[in-house]
């Protein structure tokens, strides 16, 4: 995650001369915190600040953003404690939409076992340049939307005179032929590089660090700044051992013969997928979610997804049209017709079980055991989620226990895998594969029904 770092320097509002001295802290479990030291404009508590601007006593530029003082005691000399929710070093800005550069740099957790822990039986993703120094594991390079992107693993050293010791660490170098502005390059780029983390080694995830380059920012040594952002990355992650990523690696780096390709098509889908990618992603990242959530939740979106991406309407827009204007024309009264006519909007779409099975029957041509599973697999997804959300009654297809509901959220979620695998172009026979290296530790598809199955109850 981010260093921890202590700074001293000079506080100031934008367009202000009157400048304070200031001790910036920051540390990525408890965010940027600021103690100003005689700010007459900073001695109200709970005053707030869209943007505050600083400098280090070496001359590096702090942008404070969504600033807010804590407390203030006013003595001989006035203190008042501040936090900020995200610090940008490198740079002033008046918001982080004016921040752009053309390169970026990216760490995130499991990326590291990504590039490294792929698939045995194929070749190593990461090609060490000849040449390259001990401490360079390897590079991989790869284009996506006109990006260059360029993974390395390096050895870093760290420790003291008595005992020094190297951890591998990865990160994404990302180029753009034009400067992206900060905002864009968060949500187009590292949520997406996140996600894929996610999903590929079906461990959480969370960023690191992000830093950039900005042209024409130059420091007292003549050297360009890093432009680098501070703040508390959600989800909290907690740094995993290496070993926990063996048998889970669903899609790691060597999985594919084309990475460039990969990487295009992984942008494009979860593009077309929009604000419904972080329902799953964001889903599947947390493993503290409760088993009924998970599976509603992930239920949820592959009714949201089958109709992005899979969807086939009974009858044609226009047809269903006229069809329910002629129904509620022929009703006695207004009444009557604001009644039907929102129910009539939906009836020309897919049930969610229609929705289900489809994906499940898609997910049988990589994993022909879904297949004999499949009735009884969305049978028992569907009738406990209504039983669960529109109080139907119970029959023997609906799961009342928690462990039943962990266990048709991970069949669900393998459905699910199985789709994307696919819709990234891999070909049925690596999604198999792709499927069996991810579940080496576990067999995902139940015994159905969950509650009558032998020590399921």
């Amino acid at each position: 995650m981010s260093e921890s770092f202590d700074e001293d320097g000079f506080l100031w509002e934008p367009g202000s001369e009157d400048r304070a001295p200031a001790h910036l802290r920051f540390d990525p479990d408890y965010g940027t915190e600021l103690t100003v030291i005689n700010a007459p404009w900073a001695v109200e508590a709970g005053a707030r600040w869209e943007v505050l601007h600083g400098e280090s006593l070496w001359g590096q530029p702090w942008s404070l953003f969504s600033v807010r003082c804590l407390s203030s005691q006013q003595a001989a000399n006035t203190r008042s404690r501040c936090d900020a929710s995200t610090l940008i070093t490198g740079v002033h800005a008046d918001s982080e939409a004016e921040i752009a550069f053309s390169e970026l740099s990216l760490r995130c957790h499991g990326m590291r076992e990504w590039l490294t822990q792929g698939r045995r039986d194929r070749e190593n993703a990461l090609k060490r340049p000849e040449g390259a120094t001990d401490d360079l594991w390897g590079l991989l390079h790869a284009t996506a939307e006109g990006v260059g992107m360029l993974f390395h693993v390096n050895a870093m050293k760290s420790g003291d005179w008595y005992r020094q010791h190297s951890e591998a660490t990865a990160v994404l170098q990302l180029k753009s032929p034009t400067p992206l502005r900060l905002t864009l390059w968060l949500e187009r780029w590292v949520t997406q590089v996140q996600d894929l983390m996610v999903f590929g080694m079906r461990h959480p995830s969370s960023t690191i660090s992000v830093s950039g380059i900005r042209a024409g920012a130059i420091g007292p040594n003549g050297l360009p700044f890093d432009v680098k952002v501070h703040q508390v990355w959600h989800p909290r992650v907690t740094e995993l051992s290496w070993a926990a990523y063996q048998g889970r690696a669903l899609l790691s780096a060597n999985a594919v013969d084309d990475l460039g390709d990969l990487m295009t098509r992984w942008f494009a889908l979860h593009r077309e997928l929009g604000d419904t990618a972080q329902f799953f992603f964001g889903t599947i990242n947390d493993h503290d979610l409760p088993a009924v959530n998970r599976m509603l939740n992930l239920l949820a979106f592959a009714e949201t997804y089958h109709r992005r991406r899979f969807n086939e309407p009974p009858l044609a827009e226009e047809e269903h049209d006229a069809l329910s204007k002629e129904m509620l024309d022929g009703l006695p009264s207004q009444r009557e017709r604001d009644v039907y006519s929102g129910r009539l909007q939906h009836a020309n779409a897919q049930s969610q079980r229609q929705r289900v099975r489809w994906l499940v029957a898609r997910a049988a041509t990589a994993d022909p055991r879904l297949e004999e599973v499949k009735k009884a697999l969305v049978d028992s997804l569907i009738e406990t989620r209504n039983h669960l959300t529109h109080f139907d009654p119970p029959n023997e297809w609906v799961s009342t226990t928690s462990y039943g509901y962990a266990l048709l959220a991970a069949a669900l979620e393998f459905v699910l895998e199985a789709n994307v695998l696919l819709d990234l172009g891999l070909n049925e026979k690596r999604v198999q594969e792709c499927l069996a290296h991810g579940h080496g530790w576990d067999d995902p598809i139940p015994e159905l029904p969950i509650d009558e199955a032998p020590g399921r109850t």
